[in-house]
């Protein structure tokens, strides 16, 4: 009987109260954030029940076996059209961008076989002492690919040294008043400039500029005017995404 006396008077207390508070009435941009949110929210018909929904099955992803060392012409089937998307979207998205091109390298882990040609420029001392420290990492790992007919690029890094270093083959040569630019894009869209190098007698090997800004990163190689720029002028001819 106290129990209910004692909840008898807490209600009138409450009903006290709650006439004596005068109504608010919303903010018309409260109102409209409401209206917005319930339009966006997809809703659930009388016959739906949480039970039957399902979520999406994603795509098993495909791996690559790190034993195998493909060919140029098959990273360039494997990668091309992810790769050809990823620069239309170089300039206005570099996230999305960065993704593309990562997600279109092909990796090869390890003790990969460079084509001979690779091995065979006229490379200074100091750059044949980078590749082989990198290439000796124990995280070492390459990706090789056609750029274009009879062109073909190497990328060696490792992630653990944050070094990097890209081997060329079959380069054109450059007016003097043009020469190319590598780029770091880390993985959260920053662009880094990493250095310039011309094509020379076509082929070069060029240590890139600079630390890896991360896991995930992606090498870019443009043209551009003689000195290089601060940030990317001309849409990539390479791309190549390190894992």
């Amino acid at each position: 009987m106290e129990a209910r006396r004692e909840a008898a008077a807490l209600r009138e207390v409450a009903d006290a109260l709650a006439a004596d508070v005068s109504p608010v009435e919303p903010s018309p941009a409260l109102k409209a954030e409401l209206m917005a949110l319930i339009a966006n929210t997809p809703q659930l018909s009388a016959t739906d029940s949480s039970d039957d929904v399902e979520a999406p099955i994603a795509d098993e992803p495909q791996s690559v076996n790190a034993q195998e060392t493909p060919s140029p012409s098959r990273v360039a089937e494997t990668s091309g059209g992810a790769q050809h998307l990823a620069r239309q979207r170089w300039y206005t998205h570099p996230a999305l961008y960065l993704s593309a091109a990562a997600a279109a390298a092909v990796i090869v882990v390890g003790g990969a076989t460079l084509p001979p040609q690779l091995s065979a420029g006229a490379d200074s001392t100091q750059e044949q002492t980078v590749l082989a420290q990198v290439r000796s990492a124990s995280d070492a790992q390459e990706v090789s690919g056609s750029v274009t007919a009879g062109t073909t690029a190497t990328l060696v890094w490792s992630n653990s040294l944050g070094r990097s270093v890209l081997l060329a083959e079959g380069l054109a040569l450059l007016p003097e008043d043009k020469t190319y630019q590598l780029w770091y894009l880390g993985s959260s869209g920053q662009t880094v400039a990493a250095g310039t190098f011309d094509g020379g007698d076509g082929s070069a090997v060029i240590p890139l500029q600079g630390a890896i800004p991360g896991v995930g990163s992606v090498v870019a190689v443009t043209i551009e005017q003689a000195g290089g720029s601060k940030t990317p002028t001309t849409r990539p001819i390479l791309t190549i995404g390190m894992a």
